[in-house]
């Protein structure tokens, strides 16, 4: 909604003291995308999102991608590739692993459940543990 409001007036899109704040760090922040799947490569994910934008009528000029919405191709369990991404400097990391957790479940016959994504959160508070220049509110 700020980024609507901040772009209907010419006072507010040049005056920078104009404008609206937003309403939470996560809105101000940038979205990065890391996915693993086989043949998915940063491009197909642009146009993908690109896509689902134009589809459910997402302004291009507040939400570009490449720029707002950032991909990469990388492992989220991997601490290196998290590190690439520069995850300990997030606001917020949201993580779906499901295909990867439903592949293990199977694997294993149900004895690992979630592993893909506890792994994920095991590297990242291992990355967080690491570096020391991270705050954060809450322990991991």
């Amino acid at each position: 909604m700020w980024q609507l409001a901040n772009q209907r007036t010419f006072a507010r899109r040049w005056f920078f003291w104009r404008r609206i704040p937003p309403s939470t760090p996560v809105a101000a922040g940038k979205v990065v995308i890391m996915a693993n799947e086989p043949g998915l490569t940063k491009s197909v994910m642009n146009e993908r999102i690109e896509h689902i934008f134009a589809e459910r009528g997402v302004s291009q000029q507040g939400n570009r991608v490449g720029w707002d919405f950032i991909c990469r191709v990388g492992d989220p369990t991997s601490v290196t590739d998290l590190l690439r991404v520069s995850a300990m400097s997030a606001t917020a990391v949201v993580t779906m692993m499901t295909a990867e957790d439903k592949r293990q479940d199977q694997e294993s016959s149900g004895a690992v459940i979630n592993g893909a994504t506890i792994r994920t959160l095991l590297a990242l508070r291992s990355l967080l543990a690491r570096n020391p220049t991270t705050t954060t509110s809450t322990p991991l």
